[in-house]
């Protein structure tokens, strides 16, 4: 349906036939036509997500809802009975339970590219052989698998903002299940706001445009890509933590179709979020910039449909039984992608309505091939903005080990610290009472005021790290391994709900600590919400989570594991290298610099039996 076009490697506009279009849901972008294969970089859990995996996570839990007597007791999640018991059960839910996921890497030959990131593969005599996109790939209601869902619609319905109308054999029964089915295809259409009726079909009003195509009527217009193009279109990467995570996985994976060669990177504007949302993406465009793939980068045009004549895809893969249900009845099929929404029926009188969490969890091998790649490249941006500055703070010592505290507020209207100065206060009279740390840097973070590479070396450099629930928290995939975090956990919090929350303490934030090895401790107040615009922090219990988590950590600077992948460039020949070469070669770049007075600081106490010295950096203060 698509004519030959020039070898042009810019995007070029034309328009095609508005098809009717019949598509099955591909459970992997492998089933795909035009699929080729290109390797599997890293399998996640290759022992697979399970009960012993979570059970070992160096993970506390503390309890402030209610009144106590005596000091705060943190304990090892593991050893909470229900949070044991809820693990060895079912491996944690839905949430944390997953079979090893193989991460391959290909490209998939002609697909059409919507607003949601949806691949539309195998366009041939009006009928696509196939729509993938990770939200579909496994569709479940409350446990039970809907392995027959089929797409219809016109091509023009993707830019307008119609979407495919799905269906499936199992439609009319239950009635509850299949309303959540049709509550996750309309989260996956594009907004109709702002394209208007016939946005994309030649003739059809403005949403037109009159681009490439004449005045015909019946014709889509559609821009095409000749590049090989990594799409970034799903629009759960506003969200700071699933791009950190999801997003970041995917692009690193990717990274050896794209480096040395032409490329093109397709992600949203700022705009793009949908009506009266001001979504940034910019986190997406940082990301690239630190990867070096920005010169690829194509802004999507809203009320748009695109071509790629090659699309580059990393995906997961989890090898099912073909008798599964989730084999969705294709014989010859063995896998799909991950679980990646989770819908919960919902019933109020004669209506029915959905729950819809996002299912995510991030392997300690994802994460070291993210930090592989980010580590050193936010340290070079941060020696190059302090060329330009003259007052670039973190550069000279952000291989150092770790002296920064960090109290994270936030600028969201939600979850915001109703008395951030008292926080810091406690924070650092706890830190004042443990000894042995030598000299700490008590610093307030608002993440959103901080370029990507900024928030790297901002959570690299802390030892510990003190916040209510936000994405922001997905930078502890950043920090060192031993450091500690600590997670102030609310009530009726919608995106955990696949985790065993109230059992153990467990949301997005622990299993990002358990990929890393950092120390998760969760503070539980269930008497404050999610959604609360001003969140009390309870500063008694507080105190004594932020002294004993102080307490368990390393008094002397310690190398980091050359197996973990944190490394610099030029420093990953030091990886193959033994143990023992490679941490005296590491602990000589992990000297303290001597204290130095400056303004808006004290000076450290003197004497080995002195309490921690605390740095109360002048911001801190304000």
């Amino acid at each position: 349906m698509v004519a030959e076009w020039p070898p042009d490697a810019a995007p070029r506009p034309i328009c095609i036939a508005d098809a009717v279009l019949h598509a099955r849901t591909a459970r992997h972008p492998e089933e795909l036509p035009g699929w080729r294969a290109h390797g599997v970089p890293w399998t996640d859990f290759p022992l697979g997500s399970v009960a012993e995996h979570w059970l070992s996570a160096p993970w506390w839990v503390a309890n402030a809802t209610t009144p106590r007597q005596g000091p705060l007791e943190p304990r090892p999640a593991a050893s909470v009975p229900a949070c044991a018991r809820r693990l060895r059960a079912d491996g944690g839910g839905a949430g944390l339970s997953a079979p090893p996921a193989e991460v391959r890497v290909g490209s998939v030959s002609g697909v059409f590219v919507d607003f949601y990131g949806q691949l539309l593969g195998g366009l041939r005599h009006g009928e696509a052989a196939a729509l993938f996109h990770d939200a579909l790939a496994q569709i479940r209601v409350d446990g039970s698998d809907f392995p027959d869902v089929r797409w219809s619609g016109r091509l023009s319905s993707l830019p307008q903002g119609l979407g495919l109308a799905p269906s499936s054999a199992l439609a009319r029964w239950p009635f509850v299940r299949w309303k959540s089915v049709l509550a996750l295809a309309e989260r996956i259409r594009r907004p109709v706001a702002g394209c208007g009726a016939g946005a994309g079909v030649v003739g059809g009003g403005s949403g037109g445009r009159g681009r490439a195509c004449s005045a015909s009527r019946g014709l889509v217009d559609v821009t095409v890509l000749a590049r090989p193009t990594l799409v970034l279109l799903d629009r759960h990467f506003r969200n700071f933590y699933h791009f950190l995570t999801l997003g970041l996985a995917r692009l690193v994976a990717a990274l050896p179709l794209l480096r040395g060669r032409s490329y093109h990177v397709l992600t949203h504007g700022d705009q793009n979020g949908g009506e009266g949302t001001a979504a940034s993406f910019r986190h997406v465009r940082e990301a690239l910039e630190l990867l070096g793939l920005d010169d690829g980068l194509v802004e999507y045009k809203p009320c748009s449909l695109y071509f790629l004549r090659e699309a580059v895809v990393a995906n997961p893969w989890e090898e099912v039984p073909d008798s599964s249900p989730s084999s969705h009845g294709f014989a010859g099929s063995f896998g799909t992608a991950p679980l990646r929404v989770l819908l919960t029926s919902k019933t109020r009188a004669v209506e029915a309505s959905a729950t819809l969490t996002i299912v995510e969890r991030l392997s300690p091998q994802a994460a070291e091939e993210i930090r592989r790649e980010l580590l050193p490249s936010s340290r070079s941006a941060a020696v190059a903005a302090e060329a330009e500055t003259a007052d670039g703070p973190m550069s000279s010592s952000a291989l150092a080990a770790p002296t920064d505290v960090l109290v994270v507020d936030r600028r969201h209207t939600e979850r915001q610290l109703a008395d951030a100065g008292a926080v810091l206060r406690t924070v650092r009279s706890a830190a004042e009472k443990v000894g042995g740390l030598g000299v700490l840097h008590i610093r307030p973070l608002l993440c959103e005021d901080r370029p990507l590479y900024g928030q790297v070396l901002n959570f690299e450099r802390a030892l510990l790290v003190v916040g209510v629930e936000g994405a922001c928290l997905a930078n502890i995939l950043w920090m060192q391994r031993g450091t500690s975090a600590i997670e102030l956990g609310l009530a009726e919090s919608p995106p955990h709900e696949v985790y065993p929350k109230s059992e153990c303490g467990t949301t997005f934030a622990s299993v990002v600590a358990a990929a890393v090895g950092v120390r998760y401790f969760s503070l539980l107040d269930l008497s404050q919400r999610f959604k609360a615009l001003r969140i009390a922090a309870p500063l008694a219990e507080l105190s004594d989570l932020v002294t004993f988590a102080l307490s368990l950590t390393p008094s002397e600077p310690r190398a980091l594991d050359p197996g973990h992948g944190v490394f610099p460039a030029p420093w990953r020949a030091v990886r193959t290298a033994s143990s023992e070469v490679a941490a005296a070669l590491f602990s000589a770049r992990l000297r303290r610099p001597p204290f130095r007075r400056s303004r808006g600081c004290r000076a450290a106490p003197r004497g080995r039996e002195r309490a921690a010295a605390v740095l109360w950096v002048a911001e801190a203060s304000a």
